[in-house]
């Protein structure tokens, strides 16, 4: 006879509360604010109802962003909003076997497009891609699904299907 153990303990939910991305930017802006007025770190978590471990991560994550103008820029340029990130699998055949040098022709020419589209005040950038031995699988940051459509479209590099990633999980998210 096995025993079972409840997974989800009383509580556990409250005390493990997650935000959304946009939840986070708005409570974290809300902390900028409340400091910028004089009030603690103690008395701001406790108005946003934040944990401080919570938010030494998110203020860490600022200041590496604030460490770097460009991406500062390029992240905050259209009002603060946040990208949504995309996951795009392109069939490529043979891809995987590819030379060296034909990935990094691919990657200028990537490049140039972006540069082109975010010129153009389109917000779009390229995170990384996974290759494969048919495929690659990147991603992105935009916008919106139509700007990774155009991208593809201007690159000449198919976009079989794009899925917009909505939550990140890691081995790390079993022990929070």
């Amino acid at each position: 006879m096995a025993t079972i153990i409840q997974e989800n303990h009383p509580g556990n939910q409250e005390r493990n509360q997650r935000w959304t991305r946009l939840e986070r930017s708005d409570l974290f802006e809300l902390y900028g604010a409340l400091h910028a007025q004089g009030v603690s770190k103690r008395q701001a978590v406790q108005r946003l109802d934040v944990p401080r471990s919570t938010l030494q991560p998110w203020r860490m994550y600022q200041d590496r962003l604030d460490a770097c103008p460009t991406v500062v820029a390029f992240f905050h340029s259209h009002g603060g909003d946040i990208l949504s990130r995309y996951g795009i699998e392109r069939d490529i055949p043979a891809i995987g076997t590819a030379e060296r040098e034909a990935w990094c022709d691919a990657a200028h020419h990537s490049n140039a497009v972006l540069a082109t589209m975010q010129a153009e005040q389109k917000h779009i950038q390229w995170e990384h891609s996974y290759v494969a031995a048919d495929k690659t699988f990147c991603i992105y940051m935009a916008d919106n699904e139509a700007l990774v459509h155009e991208h593809a479209r201007r690159s000449s590099f198919p976009a079989t299907r794009v899925t917009e990633i909505t939550k990140i999980i890691d081995p790390t998210t079993a022990v929070s």
